[in-house]
């Protein structure tokens, strides 16, 4: 339509004597049809936006989250003593569920599961049975795995939350990141999830019924990553992992789905007070359960969709890649700055 718009203004000009055009008589020159498609055009536009609107505001606000304990009775949770992991811990526990906590550290795992039973107690009321097995998901071995079938086989497994993952200290250049680092990342980030949601298959389709969440990244759904490489990289596999198991599970009724964050208070992200584009693990764990057994894909938390809705939507992937570039820069350019100032204050002593 603007198409047809433009070219018409154009062989008006050239085809006139005129000296002077006037408006009136140049809008009763366009043909009727370019009046309706414009009109159509901008209505269709105008609706899409309203939609998107209201499905949002819907989605995000007043969609109502899955009875979870259909599913089944116990949900497992990778890299349940800190941040995220924990807090997601938390959530399923007062929805109803009982859990299987996974953990590098056997005495955080205890200490996190007391606290679990004990805030279960006190808020809801009833009694929970909570599970600990300490892995070191770094490095997924057979035996590690073996062990971990054993422990749930007679379990009614009904959620999976992979969510234990690693990134780098900051950013930086692929060749200056230490090798063994970079296993350890590809190993948790992709390895682990992988493995353990073979583990939990098996059970899951015999039931006919589970849910798996993998707890992915931006990272991994955005144009470009520079210098978070690796990581980024390991994210996009969970993105493409998630969509491409959830078409092969539909027909056994088990679901699968990829939660991208984008900033949260947690470790991983060194950013210590929440903000509006950061909330706290809690509050980021509270809309992500309530997102389970909705879309494959998903931002949980409504500020990270207004985020990606912009990105996807307005900025060109020029401007994203020269802005996280410039940003990862800077970062890698702080992080050295502060290493060269603790090196000169150690020298100085």
């Amino acid at each position: 339509a603007a198409i047809l718009y433009s070219e018409s203004i154009i062989n008006y000009f050239y085809n006139t004597d005129m000296d002077i055009i006037r408006m009136d008589e140049y809008v009763e020159k366009i043909p009727p049809v370019v009046v309706v498609v414009s009109v159509l055009v901008t209505a269709l536009i105008c609706l899409r936006i309203a939609i998107s609107i209201i499905w949002f505001i819907f989605t995000y606000f007043i969609r109502p989250g899955k009875k979870l304990t259909a599913y089944g009775d116990y949900a497992i949770v990778t890299g349940a003593t800190d941040g995220i992991g924990k807090a997601y811990a938390f959530e399923l526990a007062s929805a109803g569920m009982d859990l299987v906590l996974v953990s590098r550290t056997a005495s955080k795992l205890e200490q996190v599961k007391e606290e679990i039973v004990q805030h279960v107690k006190e808020k809801k009321k009833r009694s929970i049975k909570v599970m600990t097995f300490a892995a070191d998901l770094t490095n997924v071995t057979d035996e590690m795995l073996e062990r971990f079938s054993t422990m749930i086989r007679d379990l009614d497994v009904g959620i999976l939350v992979n969510n234990a993952g690693m990134s780098l200290d900051h950013p930086d250049y692929l060749e200056s990141v230490d090798s063994k680092v970079n296993r350890d990342l590809i190993s948790i980030n992709t390895y682990a999830p992988t493995a353990l949601t073979s583990a939990v298959l098996p059970g899951m389709k015999a039931r006919h019924r589970g849910f798996i969440v993998n707890v992915g990244s931006a990272n991994g759904i955005l144009p470009a990553v520079p210098l978070l490489s690796i990581y980024a990289g390991s994210k996009a596999y969970i993105n493409q992992f998630s969509r491409s198991m959830d078409e092969e599970l539909k027909p056994f009724n088990v679901r699968v789905q990829d939660q991208c964050p984008f900033f949260v208070t947690t470790k991983i992200s060194k950013i210590r007070k929440p903000r509006i584009d950061a909330p706290t693990p809690k509050a980021w764990a509270k809309s992500a359960v309530k997102q389970i057994g909705y879309e494959t894909d998903r931002t949980p938390y409504w500020s990270h969709g207004l985020m990606l809705l912009a990105i996807q939507s307005l900025c060109p992937v020029w401007a994203i890649n020269g802005y996280v570039h410039s940003l990862h820069a800077s970062f890698r350019n702080r992080y050295y700055r502060k290493q060269a100032k603790l090196a000169a204050e150690k020298k100085s002593e």
